[in-house]
């Protein structure tokens, strides 16, 4: 199975993304508005630039909590976002995501950002994969 089938069967398939320029408070406000847990930080000419999740927002927020309404998103982004593309396999992504041990993975088509696969994606469509398998067996060991 491969990213795309992931993203063709999300319900919405918009990507949230914020300016660099605009302050970690904005962050806040847009991941809370959107009950998401990050951002993915673009820009017109660059594209994709970054990310930032709720993790950074919380270790931000345990020492400096009194600037967040000050401190931009691109000094606290990961600038060394890990992408991948729609045509990687399930088992490749997975591994990735646990190895970096990233929860959240831009999915780019030629530079382009085309979505948003996270961890709790990948673990919905195996369950989905191995219920279906329970099943079959099931029925091919009853004979119906």
């Amino acid at each position: 199975m491969l990213i795309a089938d992931i993203l063709r069967s999300k319900p919405h398939g918009t990507v949230h993304t914020i300016d660099p320029q605009r302050t970690i408070l904005d962050a806040v406000q847009q991941l809370v508005a959107e009950r998401i847990g990050c951002l993915v930080v673009t820009t017109p000419t660059d594209g994709v630039v970054g990310i930032i999740t709720e993790r950074d927002i919380l270790e931000f927020n345990a020492t400096r909590h009194d600037a967040i309404a000050t401190t931009r998103v691109v000094d606290e982004m990961a600038c060394d976002v890990i992408v991948g593309k729609a045509t990687d396999h399930i088992h490749d992504v997975m591994r990735l995501m646990t190895e970096r041990r990233i929860r959240h993975l831009p999915i780019l088509n030629d530079d382009a950002l085309v979505g948003l696969i996270s961890i709790g994606d990948l673990v919905k469509r195996k369950l989905e994969q191995a219920e279906t398998e329970i099943q079959d067996l099931h029925n091919y060991i009853t004979g119906r």
